[in-house]
């Protein structure tokens, strides 16, 4: 989705659920694991002094309209159901009520994530996908626990698909 659009969409639906008038905020982020955020920052005495709303950029050039939608409305019933809400029942109740799937986190089946790093074990071949990775495992690989203590005792190589 085009990046604008998607801010737009966001401010837009924020102020039809009431979230601008009581002083929340919308700002992109940089993450590619997590597509959306819903938080609040308080001072030492609980009065808050942050409420934004984020969304991946990254994630939402990637993925349609109705996928940022539905994250922008999933993050929103956060806001309104409450930080102590979770993904139980109020919060399912109030993401309903407004437009959002009710479910607790975006599946990589339904939204588009593409990864920098493939490491494959050297023992039973299980691949592992990674945004990044340190220098030192880029070099020298890292460990499959599971795998620890057999053949080839873990070892993961890394390379970079993209």
């Amino acid at each position: 989705m085009n990046i604008n659009k998607a801010e737009t969409l966001a401010r837009n639906l924020m102020g039809e659920h009431g979230l601008l008038i009581t002083g929340w905020t919308f700002r992109f982020s940089r993450g590619r694991n997590q597509f959306g955020a819903c938080r609040i920052k308080q001072n030492h005495i609980g009065f808050p002094i942050m409420k934004e709303i984020t969304l991946s950029k990254k994630l939402s050039e990637i993925n349609d309209e109705t996928e940022v939608r539905d994250t922008i409305l999933h993050e929103i019933a956060h806001a309104k159901a409450g930080h102590r809400a979770g993904h139980g029942p109020i919060w399912k109740s109030v993401a309903s009520s407004i437009g959002a799937r009710p479910v607790a986190r975006f599946s990589t089946a339904e939204v588009t994530v593409s990864y920098k790093w493939v490491g494959t074990c050297a023992d039973c071949n299980k691949q592992f996908k990674r945004h990044r990775v340190t220098p030192r495992s880029q070099f020298t690989g890292s460990r499959h626990a599971h795998c620890s203590g057999k053949e080839h005792n873990g070892h993961v190589e890394w390379k970079e698909v993209r």
